[in-house]
């Protein structure tokens, strides 16, 4: 069992044994052969009991402070789940909002692209006489509007 206890609970338990030894005026083994009541013969019957009374103490606090340290580790997993949970549904909420964005952009540059095919139809039907080069120079430039439109996207 002490081998479970942590550093505090060990020296603790040494400063015990250390006032056990001034106390009954005796030698006793080392740290771990010391942790059993055999060791303690020696002292009188009030304090053995009060030692090994501190050291069952001491045993129980370090069980229910592992208690506590489980209970707030599986807090701590928890908020960290409940957390990455809700940056992916932001992240997805994200995406439904750039998608939407896409489509409206992909629909304006649709518009755009049918109102200048309109306007420049209209302008050829309505100027026939119009010189070659300004409408090549119309056609030139409803191509790039009409082959960047995509990459807009």
């Amino acid at each position: 069992m002490i081998n479970r206890a942590g550093p505090d609970v060990i020296h603790s338990l040494a400063g015990t044994l250390l006032s056990a030894r001034i106390m009954c005026n005796k030698e006793l083994p080392s740290l771990p052969l010391a942790m059993n009541n055999q060791a303690l013969l020696g002292c009188e019957p009030n304090r053995s009991r009060e030692l090994t009374d501190t050291i069952r103490r001491l045993r129980e606090e370090n069980e229910m402070l592992r208690d506590e340290i489980a209970k707030l580790q599986q807090r701590t997993d928890w908020q960290r789940e409940q957390a990455i949970h809700a940056l992916r549904q932001q992240n997805m909420d994200y995406r439904k909002r750039i998608d939407q964005q896409n489509h409206n952009l992909a629909l304006i540059a649709a518009t755009v692209r049918d109102v200048f095919s309109t306007c420049h139809h209209q302008m050829i039907r309505e100027s026939p006489s119009e010189s070659p080069s300004s409408s090549a120079e119309d056609i030139r430039v409803y191509s790039a509007f009409e082959y960047d439109a995509p990459n807009l996207l």
